[in-house]
């Protein structure tokens, strides 16, 4: 996520509300941030940022192989021009 768009999914500065947030609240939809990358991306994301471990990926390799498939719609972002970075 930070990678993608130079932000935390988790709101706040101070380290204390960071972990409660990570606790209590749910990560920020990529597409609120950087809304190019469209909702392929965003489920990608979520799926990373899952609470629940049986929710992630099983392994890099495994998110990996599903970004690479077409045939499984919405993890692809399309290209954007204009970029803020």
């Amino acid at each position: 996520f930070e990678l993608l768009t130079g932000e935390r999914p988790f709101a706040g500065h101070d380290p204390w509300k960071l972990v409660v947030s990570r606790f209590t609240d749910a990560p920020r939809r990529i597409t609120e941030v950087a809304p190019w990358l469209g909702p392929r991306w965003d489920r990608m994301l979520h799926r990373c940022l899952a609470r629940d471990p049986a929710a992630r990926w099983p392994s890099a390799a495994a998110a990996l192989a599903a970004v690479e498939q077409p045939e499984w719609p919405g993890l692809v972002a399309t290209p954007v021009r204009g970029r803020p970075w």
